[in-house]
């Protein structure tokens, strides 16, 4: 049992053969006690010559290696990796590819690692429909299904896709509304599936819905009290408590990277810690939790650098007196 907070801080860099300007990481704790990034590399336009990069940290390992640019067979312009370990152990990169010059052009594709990331296919197309946007790691059902958070770039709105052993097929199997709220970020807290999303447009808060039918059905989603600009969130739960992180700030700053969490009824947040606030931007992050509950996360930093972040519930709790 831990008696000491756990907290550490490190950067991420791709290796020389990769554009300058990063964003958009996803996060994955392996089976091994390791740890598995990817995020996307561009020159100077984020929609433009973009590359998905991923790096790989060893158990024990003092420092995270340079990632390596992706072959996924396409040269397409790429974004927003979404990494998801099966149960059967196969590692999926999800990704979207760019038929025009914004994301409202996106095609959902995937990859597949069966040596745990070392290497990846060529990507196929999941879904055809241009704008279908991903953010997040899709959630595995008792049941077996996977869900991933899914939302259109140019409806503005969020949906559930669903798929079934051997998750090569996904399918819409649930709408949350033209609410406008975007990016949704999905996470079994307890008896309890709960999705939180970003707003794209005012109120800036963040919103959440919840089932209690492991995904069968989701409560209409609500505004929570956590306010935040139209930027990417990240969530978990570990033991008893919930908690989103995301930029605390009323407006379109996307600075400071805040934490904030409640109890799993979510009736009361915690007043939001500052993880960052360097007056640039850090954003859109991505948290999971590892099999000690040691929290780990990963975070654009000023759009030239990913930062990884690792702390405990006891930290959470030493920062918040």
């Amino acid at each position: 049992m831990r008696t000491r907070p756990v907290f550490s801080a490190e950067f991420l860099y791709a290796d020389a053969n990769a554009a300058a300007r990063c964003h958009a990481a996803s996060l994955a704790a392996l089976p091994s006690g390791g740890l598995l990034a990817a995020w996307y590399v561009y020159p100077q336009e984020e929609t433009r010559d973009a590359q998905i990069v991923i790096a790989r940290k060893q158990p024990g390992a003092a420092a995270w290696p340079r990632a390596k640019v992706v072959n996924l067979g396409t040269s397409s312009s790429l974004g927003n990796p979404v990494l998801f370990l099966d149960p059967s152990g196969v590692l999926w990169l999800h990704f979207i590819s760019l038929k025009g010059g914004y994301w409202d052009s996106g095609i959902w594709c995937a990859a597949r690692s069966d040596d745990g990331g070392r290497s990846f296919s060529s990507g196929t197309v999941v879904c055809q429909q241009e704008g279908i946007m991903i953010r997040h790691a899709p959630v595995v059902t008792r049941s077996g299904r996977a869900l991933m958070p899914v939302y259109c770039d140019r409806r503005k709105v969020s949906f559930l896709y669903e798929s079934r052993p051997p998750y090569t097929e996904w399918r819409e199997c649930h709408s949350f509304g033209d609410t406008g709220i975007i990016q949704p970020c999905l996470i079994r807290a307890g008896s309890a599936l709960v999705a939180f999303f970003r707003p794209q447009d005012r109120p800036f808060v963040i919103w959440r819905s919840t089932s209690m039918d492991d995904g069968v059905t989701w409560s209409h989603p609500l505004r929570t009290p956590l306010a935040s600009p139209p930027a990417g969130i990240a969530a978990f739960a570990v033991e008893d408590r919930v908690a989103v992180i995301f930029n605390n700030s009323p407006d379109y700053k996307r600075y400071p990277l805040s934490v904030a969490w409640a109890d799993q009824d979510m009736h009361h947040w915690s007043t939001p810690i500052d993880l960052e606030n360097p007056g640039f931007e850090v954003s859109y992050p991505s948290f999971t939790v590892d099999r000690a509950n040691t929290i780990h996360g990963v975070y654009t930093y000023n759009r030239r650098m990913i930062k990884h972040v690792a702390f405990d519930k006891l930290w959470m709790d030493g920062a918040h007196a």
